[in-house]
């Protein structure tokens, strides 16, 4: 009788590698496996999929790009799902006209064309304020566009009431939320074309359409976020950010992201490097991601890095 060995399986992953020879493959306790990779050595990782450590504060932060904006704080093993959860800074800032309306774009500490996209249905939009409309689009294609009302009733102090938070955006209290998510048979905002690879710019626009504008912003404050779903179900975060005499504090500041990451432009055969692999095709044109054959573990970006899973007789 064959039985598969927990034991021997713990102990041969504990030591397969993650990365290439000689290269770092963590920071602040966050492991960065191959196609990802930290440092200036271009061998460390695919192009498109350098990753930055910054060692100068009081612990190592891994950071997207130079940019700083957004933080990585893991990276998933899930060759079926490739996500990284990210952390941003802040609200989607977006400069208004004297109506209330204006555009705004999400995209930085994105690369255009690189491997990030938004993770579809992980994340969602979420708007703050009174008769305002937000939209995200990709390219020609709307990702999520919802309107946030308030009940004429409805005063400033209602943000403070509890009750009122638990029921998370219901009809005209002055926030509402939606799922983002990117519609099948578009790569990530372009009809398929052979040139197509995707883009990770995200152009976020909001038109107000009330009668009063400055009674308006005397009832909540007009805020636009991209954020992980989940993330305004905490109440002290949902009651933070419809307070309009003081600044959100560092917790609602600090937003969790989904994105989804796929290999994009490079030959598969130069990618999927273990024998015992395989490629999935991805969600945009001509992308992909490699995984390890079935009866295999580890790393399939590595040469050698599918292992055959131990046994027991």
């Amino acid at each position: 009788m064959l039985v598969f060995s927990s034991v021997g399986r713990a102990a041969a992953a504990a030591s397969d590698p993650i990365g290439m020879l000689n290269c770092v493959t963590s920071c602040g306790g966050v492991k960065v496996p191959y196609p990802f990779g930290i440092g200036p050595d271009a061998s460390c990782y695919l192009p498109g999929f350098s990753l930055i450590c910054n060692t100068t504060g009081s612990k190592p932060w891994l950071l997207l790009d130079a940019d700083g904006i957004i933080q990585v704080l893991r990276i998933s093993d899930n060759a079926e799902i490739p996500l990284l959860d990210v952390q941003r800074n802040g609200d989607v800032k977006i400069s208004v006209d004297a109506h209330g309306n204006g555009n705004s774009t999400f995209s930085r500490g994105l690369r255009r064309h690189g491997p990030y996209t938004l993770a579809s249905y992980q994340n969602e939009l979420i708007l703050t304020g009174c008769n305002v409309q937000a939209t995200v689009k990709n390219g020609n294609v709307t990702l999520a566009s919802f309107t946030s009302l308030c009940k004429e009733d409805l005063a400033p102090q209602a943000a403070e009431d509890e009750s009122s938070l638990t029921k998370r955006c219901s009809g005209g209290t002055g926030c509402c939320h939606t799922d983002i998510v990117t519609p099948a048979g578009y790569d990530e905002g372009e009809a398929y074309s052979i040139s197509s690879t995707g883009t990770s710019k995200y152009d976020v626009q909001l038109r107000w359409f009330g009668w009063n504008r400055s009674a308006d912003l005397e009832r909540f404050p007009v805020r636009v976020f991209i954020a992980e779903k989940g993330w305004y179900d905490n109440t002290s975060i949902s009651k933070d950010l419809l307070q309009i005499d003081h600044p959100m504090s560092k917790e609602a500041m600090a937003v969790p992201v989904t994105l989804r990451w796929e290999v994009v432009g490079h030959p598969i055969s130069s990618v999927c490097k273990s024998n015992h692999s395989e490629h999935i095709k991805g969600t945009r044109r001509g992308s992909y991601v490699c995984r390890c054959s079935r009866g295999y573990h580890g790393n399939p970006y590595l040469t050698d890095g599918c292992k055959d899973i131990p046994l027991l007789r």
